[in-house]
């Protein structure tokens, strides 16, 4: 299911507000790239989704730009914006994703018009300097096709999913803004670690074999050799984003305590941050290695 924008002007945006005002319970501003974005909403999971995916804005800080999120019954989505008060409508919209992708459009608006800083939906890549960009819709194999690139010599990730773009006189700076990654951080309970050793390297081994040898079962249906199964299960090991997003969830609704969220965080940036280094050894043992016409020795 998709969802278009129709804009609006003023005059709707001050009738829609005046319409919705009295249901509003729950209100939160996030920061994004100085931009603040106010959340004004009647549903409480949409709230809470909101603080888990965004730093906190001070209250005393006026907001830039501001989304409405509302349940209408018997109404299909709809999606209402006024780009000159940077105001959305957001009726029915039950996928959080989109939520989300709006707010980050609301401040990608701003930044345009204010700053001439650009959002970008692709991989970005520094290759000696040189930048490159991958844009595509999700699932098209963005990450992947970075992670290949990174084989290059002098090759560095800026980000391979979303990033910004600031203009001036010189040359157009790519650069991401770790959203999620602040959240994380402001939970994160690094005492805890000390107090928990043996549960933090039982977790970080069985991630490591678990994904290793879950690679390595597969040789019978795959034409891969057992060397290129061990680098991929490796790969599999730098997919620390996941583990991230369930254990902040999880933590969130009180499924688990401080310490085990710690202990995921800290396995999640371990395991995701040991891989650049193997493949690294790996490569200069085997530059061929994942080329299947390359003999593996």
């Amino acid at each position: 299911m998709r969802y278009s924008v129709q804009l609006i002007d003023s005059i709707e945006k001050d009738r829609l507000y005046q319409l919705y005002e009295s249901r509003l319970l729950y209100t939160a501003k996030a920061g994004i790239y100085g931009c603040c974005i106010k959340l004004l909403t009647e549903v409480e999971y949409v709230k809470d989704r909101w603080e888990d995916n965004f730093y906190t804005m001070s209250e005393d800080v006026r907001s830039h730009g501001r989304l409405l999120v509302l349940e209408e019954p018997g109404q299909q989505m709809t999606v209402k914006y006024d780009p000159y008060t940077k105001t959305a409508f957001l009726i029915n919209v039950d996928y959080y994703g989109w939520i989300k992708s709006i707010a980050l459009a609301v401040a990608g608006d701003i930044l345009e018009d204010e700053h001439r800083i650009y959002s970008v939906h692709g991989a970005a890549i520094d290759i000696g300097g040189h930048g490159v960009s991958l844009i595509a819709p999700s699932g098209t194999g963005k990450t992947t096709h970075s992670w290949g690139l990174l084989r290059l010599k002098n090759a560095r990730l800026v980000s391979d999913d979303w990033y910004f773009v600031r203009l001036s006189s010189r040359e157009p700076l790519a650069f991401v803004v770790p959203f999620f990654f602040a959240n994380v951080g402001i939970n994160f309970d690094f005492n805890s670690l000390s107090m928990n050793t043996v549960l933090l390297i039982g977790t970080v081994a069985i991630a490591f074999l678990g994904k290793i040898f879950g690679t390595l079962i597969v040789k019978p249906a795959s034409n891969l050799s057992l060397k290129q199964l061990y680098y991929v299960g490796w790969a599999m090991n730098s997919r620390g984003a996941a583990e991230l997003v369930i254990a902040l969830v999880a933590f969130r609704f009180g499924l688990i305590p401080i310490e085990i969220f710690s202990v995921l965080v800290a396995m999640a940036m371990i395991t995701t941050l040991t891989f650049p280094f193997v493949l690294s050894r790996g490569i200069k043992k085997n530059p061929g290695i994942m080329d299947e016409k390359t003999p593996i020795t």
